[in-house]
């Protein structure tokens, strides 16, 4: 069993004290007093932490002054490392000539620094590899003096980010285009450079291998989460086009140039039904009159369930009405409904507003606004008068669903007042009224 003597405790909980210390000197935003008290205990107890605190920041004062470079410091055991870059994301410019001799590390260095050039790869050289005077003055103003020992690791390289116009055309005209393609996750691959949009959240993504020999391969795929009716009829618009050969046209957006690639075409392509594109036009078109986003749901869509739903809805949009029903269903969401439920039931003619109700197409909620029954008489549906009377005596909780009928045995005639073609009513979007 492992023995702890007082003493060692009390040495050990100093060390770790002045561990957390440092650690906190290093890491953590300090302002005074706070900064000025931890640095008088490290100047005390670890000079070399407090040292190393001075030391970084006086690279950030040097940072916070440079206006095109930025700085980042590490002191390790082995020496202390810092990072140039542009602040504005460009490379650092470096010009110089750098000598090699003909040993076997000085070989394998030329080879690195060749393989940079290339293609990008990461290189390291040396104060025997640079002269001091043609070091980049970011660099050279930190080293103070020739002949100080330094590793200068350039790379790895990035091929630049640009933003593009792509266009798809095929030999009847029809054509799809890409108004705006990011192409930033771009990289390396040897000497392949490849152009991707990775990174940019849109639907499609694409990516361009081009190798030193000239030719080109892309590919394409679609995001596959949370699919909407706009982007399902934008991805069919784009393989549309997809089927048959196409040119490829590319407008960079920086300059304006055009590059015309050559013939392209869709190795495969997924089968849909003839009647999905007009089907999501027409889901495209409740979308803009009622103002909701509409969202696909996984598996097949456009079933005859779907169609007829979607029918009920257009009918509704475009009367102002849907077919007169024997029996609605009213939702009881407080007690004291009952009360009023009953006496709207006793009055003739029957006359009830419901506030915004809404339809479900496809697990989306259609917003149709408010809704009016009208008949001569009505009565509650004799199946739930006992679910009425139990909840006025409170047997049972709200919400309940409880079911209204014409008396004689007629129909309700159901309108949605925003829809009606002659209505001053209209829904909150200026582009949802009602058509004339």
């Amino acid at each position: 069993m492992t023995q702890f003597s007082v003493e060692g405790l009390r040495e050990w909980k100093s060390k770790a004290e002045l561990a957390a210390l440092a650690g906190i000197a290093r890491t953590e935003p300090l302002s005074s007093p706070d900064r000025d008290t931890i640095l008088a205990l490290l100047k005390k107890h670890q000079p070399a932490a407090a040292a190393e605190f001075y030391f970084r920041e006086g690279y950030e004062a040097v940072s916070a002054a440079d206006p095109e470079h930025s700085y980042e410091v590490d002191v390790t055991s082995d020496g202390v490392s810092f990072t140039v870059r542009r602040r504005d994301g460009d490379p650092v410019s470096v010009s110089f000539d750098p000598v090699f001799d003909d040993t076997e590390e000085g070989l394998r260095k030329r080879k690195a620094f060749q393989d940079f050039l290339a293609v990008g790869t990461e290189a390291e050289l040396d104060e025997t590899n640079v002269p001091f005077n043609q070091l980049p003055e970011s660099i050279r103003v930190h080293l103070r003096e020739g002949g100080r020992p330094f590793a200068l690791r350039i790379g790895p390289r990035r091929p630049r980010a640009f933003a593009v116009v792509l266009t798809f055309t095929r030999a009847d005209g029809e054509s799809y285009t890409f108004p705006y393609i990011e192409l930033a996750t771009n990289r390396f691959e040897g000497e392949t450079v490849v152009l991707s949009n990775a990174q940019q959240k849109i639907w499609f993504k694409i990516e361009e291998r081009l190798a030193s020999d000239g030719r080109a391969e892309m590919s394409w795929s679609f995001e596959p989460k949370a699919v909407t009716a706009w982007r399902m009829r934008e991805m069919l618009r784009f393989l549309a086009v997809m089927s048959e050969p196409s040119t490829l046209v590319v407008r960079d957006l920086d300059d304006g140039m055009e590059y015309v690639a050559g013939s392209i075409k869709v190795a495969t392509s997924a089968a849909f039904g003839e009647g999905l594109p007009g089907f999501l036009d027409r889901l495209l078109s409740v979308q803009k009159r009622t103002g909701t986003s509409i969202h696909l749901p996984a598996g097949p869509i456009a079933t005859r369930p779907d169609i007829a739903q979607l029918e009920l809805i257009e009918n509704i949009l475009a009367t102002g009405t849907r077919p007169p029903d024997t029996t609605v269903s009213i939702t009881i969401k407080e007690r004291p409904g009952c009360d009023e439920l009953l006496e709207i039931v006793k009055s003739r003619p029957f006359d009830l507003s419901l506030p915004m109700q809404f339809e479900l197409l496809l697990g989306n909620r259609i917003h149709l606004g408010p809704l009016h029954l009208r008949c001569e008489s009505a009565l509650v549906h004799p199946d739930d008068l006992q679910k009425v009377a139990d909840l006025k005596s409170g047997a049972i909780n709200p919400p309940q669903q409880v079911r209204i009928m014409p008396r004689d045995g007629s129909r309700f005639v159901i309108t949605y007042p925003w829809w009606l073609p002659t209505s001053s009513e209209s829904p909150p979007h200026p582009t949802n009224r009602p058509r004339a």
